[in-house]
Order: structure tokens, then C-alpha cells, then sequence
């Protein structure tokens, strides 16, 4: 079976299968193997002890679910990449995409892609370790290496001469090593930089030279550059990349942020008569980053409204999601060049007084 309906059915969808009462929807969603499920909420109760077996079910499981409909029961769930909601689709269509991508969990692909989406793991600081301390494994290499004592290991070390050698024996990987540790505006520029000179440095390694003295550069040059080339193949994917791009590209974003707090409404429907309340994390003259208790659709269009006044804004993408909610970027879309100079000038304002009171902090 591809696909289960449970609540009201979706007759849009195709190779579905409808149960509209819920108890026997999980009771078939708990004996029988189905590729996705499809909650459809509305008109139904979900008491807290259903809702509970059904997130154990799907979470035991791993069953690519869609949510459709506004309820923050099922929140918990939303911190897989396999389960997502909608709170009020506008189209089959943007039903089938969200449901094409929880199944991609179900793929080779989309469980590789779920493993890199993690924040930190574990093979992540072995690398950016090593590379930190690789001058020390250098050193410690010439010392096993040749029996000398430290002693005078250290004063071969420190007679390196030339300012690009001691460049290259002492900060090459330590720096790509940090650059990997912080996620900054420039750890992909710094890192891309060293793997690049790494390269050209070990293909033009000169024999017999110091401080290696042998035919080949020595071991730990060819597994660092080995992991440095599985850590670039690692970037190319850019879910991988996005956090270490999205700082860089805030070194060339034409239209600053300003960190604000602000309590928006963001309409959702043409009525304006139903509404969430977002927070407004921080703002420019061109969009915004928006935090929502409910899950918002990708490339919709919405109504914000902010200091009294509608701004139609597109949800560009998810930025993160943590237990206080949602985060989205959002972009505007003003109706005439009048509301555009409007909104700037508010922006400016604020701008100019958040200065203000930064001054007067530091005066005093």
C-alpha cells in the first residue's frame, strides 16, 4: 500500500487508502506496513492518549507522515525529517511535494541527508581535532621517528626559517580546524583556502628536505589530506554547507538585519479573519526571520501584519526548528513603490534609535 489517509479523505491523491475514523486508523497503521501515512485533522478529536499512541507508532515505526491541520498535539513529531505539517494547504499539489519529501527519508539518499543535517557529530570534532593538533603529531612523529630527545626535536622545530614555513608547520590545519569548530561568516573560505594549499604543497613536495628529510612527505600528511578530501566531498551537499553559506552570504546582504522583538500577526487565509502571532527575530527593508509555533509552507504567501500595517510576505525556507517553534525567512512583496519607501523609512527609524541607545550604553 503507498499511501493512508486517516480522517477525511484526500480523493486527489492517488494509490491512497481512506480510514476516517481514527482508533481503526491506527490500528491499521500499527499491524500493517504503509509508505506514508496522511493525518487529516480537521473535524476530528484527538484525545491525548490517542495522539500519544499514534506518535509512539510512527516514531517506532519511522513512518513517513504528513499533518494536515492546525494542532500543537502532534509537535513533538516535528522534530523528524520524516513528518511534517501543514496547517492549512492551498493546493493537491503542495500536499503531494510535502509528501514526496518525508518519503525521501526512505531512501538511501534521504537517511545520508538526515545523518549530515545533524548539528555536531561525533566524526565532526575527531577531524577538527586532529587538524588542531597536527603539529604536534608532527613533532611527535620526528620524535619516534629518530629517537632524538625532545629536547632536540624541539630545536630542529625552531629552527625552521622563512615566515611561510612557519606559517605552514604551525597554523596550515590548525586554522582549517577551527574554521570547521565555528561556523563563521569565513570557515568556508578559510577551509577551501588551506585544502586547496595543502594540495599544491604536497604535489610539490620537495625531497629530503626538512623537516621530514625522506623521499615522501610522512603519514599524517596523506590521512589529513584524505579527510580533508572526504570533508570537501561532505560540503558539495548543500544541506551540509547551508549554515557555514548563510553566514558568509550575510557578509554581502545588501539589506542589513536589525535584531528586533517584535509581536506580528501573519494572516492565513485571503478573509484576514484567522491569524498566528509570530515573533519577529530580526528584520531588513527586503524580508525577515520569523519565528511560528505552526509549521508554515514553503513558497506560500501570507499577510503580515506589523505596526498596524499588511505587508505581503513569501516563506523562502525553514531556517530551524527548536521547542520554542518554528524559524522562516520570509521575503516582501510590497503592493506600490509608496509602501516600499513607507516601510524603509520605519526600518531606518528604528535603526537610528536602537544607535542611539547604544551610544548612550556606552557613554555611560
Amino acid at each position: 500500500m503507498n499511501h493512508l489517509v486517516i480522517g477525511n479523505n484526500i480523493n486527489s491523491i492517488e494509490q491512497s487508502y481512506n480510514i476516517s475514523d481514527p482508533f481503526l486508523g491506527l490500528q491499521f497503521l500499527s499491524e500493517q506496513k504503509v509508505n506514508a501515512v496522511i493525518l487529516n485533522l480537521s473535524d476530528q478529536l484527538y484525545t491525548p492518549e490517542l495522539v500519544n499512541r499514534f506518535m509512539s507508532v510512527i516514531e517506532k515505526k519511522k513512518i513517513p507522515t504528513l499533518i494536515i491541520g492546525r494542532t500543537e498535539s502532534f509537535k513533538k513529531l516535528l522534530k523528524y525529517d520524516f513528518v511534517c505539517q501543514l496547517s492549512q494547504p492551498t493546493s493537491i499539489a503542495e500536499i503531494d511535494k510535502r509528501l514526496l519529501e518525508v518519503q525521501d527519508y526512505k531512501t538511501l539518499y534521504g537517511q545520508l541527508l538526515t545523518l549530515s543535517r545533524q548539528n555536531r557529530t561525533l566524526p565532526f570534532y575527531i577531524l577538527g581535532t586532529l587538524l588542531i593538533i597536527e603539529p604536534l603529531i608532527k613533532i611527535l612523529y620526528l620524535k619516534l621517528d629518530t629517537g632524538f630527545e625532545y629536547s632536540t626535536v624541539m630545536d630542529v622545530v625552531m629552527s625552521i626559517e622563512g615566515i611561510i614555513n612557519n606559517l605552514e608547520f604551525w597554523l596550515l590545519f590548525p586554522v582549517a580546524g577551527f574554521a570547521l569548530f565555528i561556523a563563521s561568516a569565513y570557515s568556508l573560505f578559510i577551509f577551501t583556502g588551506v585544502y586547496v594549499y595543502s594540495i599544491i604543497s604536497f604535489l610539490n613536495y620537495e625531497q629530503y628536505t626538512w623537516p621530514y628529510v625522506q623521499d615522501t612527505p610522512h603519514v599524517s600528511n596523506y590521512l589529513l589530506l584524505f579527510f580533508n578530501t572526504l570533508l570537501f566531498i561532505y560540503f558539495l551537499i548543500p544541506e551540509n554547507r547551508r549554515p557555514f553559506v548563510t553566514r558568509t552570504k550575510n557578509l554581502f546582504r545588501r539589506a542589513k538585519r536589525l535584531s528586533v522583538n517584535e509581536i506580528a500577526e501573519l494572516m492565513t487565509d485571503s478573509t484576514h479573519k484567522n491569524y498566528d502571532e509570530v515573533n519577529i527575530i530580526n528584520i531588513s527593508k527586503s524580508g525577515a526571520l520569523i519565528a511560528s509555533k505552526s509549521q508554515l509552507s514553503p513558497e506560500a504567501s501570507y499577510s503580515l501584519k506589523l505596526w498596524g500595517k499588511l505587508v505581503q510576505c513569501e516563506v523562502i525556507r525553514e531556517i530551524a526548528s527548536d521547542a520554542k517553534g518554528h524559524h522562516f525567512g520570509v521575503r516582501f512583496h510590497f503592493a506600490s513603490p509608496e509602501d516600499k519607501n513607507s516601510f524603509e523609512e520605519k526600518i531606518n527609524n528604528i535603526k537610528a534609535m536602537k544607535d542611539k541607545e547604544e551610544k548612550i550604553q556606552m557613554a555611560v
